[in-house]
């Protein structure tokens, strides 16, 4: 059974600094959830590390809080692995919140490692005007943010 399918998510709150002057992204996002299973003693969610179509690394995580704490954390593989320490049990509510920053560069396409494929991501110009956007319906979402 999946880890992720040990917590149901009711929020996600995100707070980012985001121009159409450049491509940077920085900020957080605090992801609300309720424990679904007897006890959770790890929580893991997907933000994208790389891709195979490109040599590029999109968001780097700087830290992690779960309930206002700070905790260590592992990122890799699109996965951020967090573990909780003291198990939070079933029915309870918990936050956690997610400090990253990163480029958002345009992309045509972009091949997830599962063989997705996602198109323009990022900053493009238009008509010499720049304009900010993101394809996330469906799977693009963890290419900037944490779901």
């Amino acid at each position: 059974m999946s880890l992720m399918n040990n917590y149901d998510v009711k929020h996600y709150n995100l707070d980012l600094e985001i121009s159409n002057l450049s491509p940077s992204i920085s900020g957080n996002v605090t992801i609300t959830s309720l424990v679904t299973s007897l006890k959770l003693d790890t929580f893991v969610i997907e933000l994208i590390t790389s891709t195979k179509a490109a040599d590029y690394t999109f968001m780097k995580v700087d830290s992690v809080k779960v309930n206002n704490t700070i905790k260590s954390f592992v990122h890799q593989d699109d996965l951020i692995i967090i573990p909780t320490i003291n198990s939070i049990t079933q029915g309870s509510l918990f936050s956690v919140q997610v400090f990253y920053h990163g480029l958002a560069t345009a992309f045509d396409f972009t091949r997830l490692n599962d063989g997705t494929v996602l198109y323009n991501q990022g900053i493009r110009v238009v008509n010499n005007q720049k304009q900010s956007f993101s394809m996330s319906e469906s799977r693009g979402a963890k290419i900037w943010w944490t779901v």
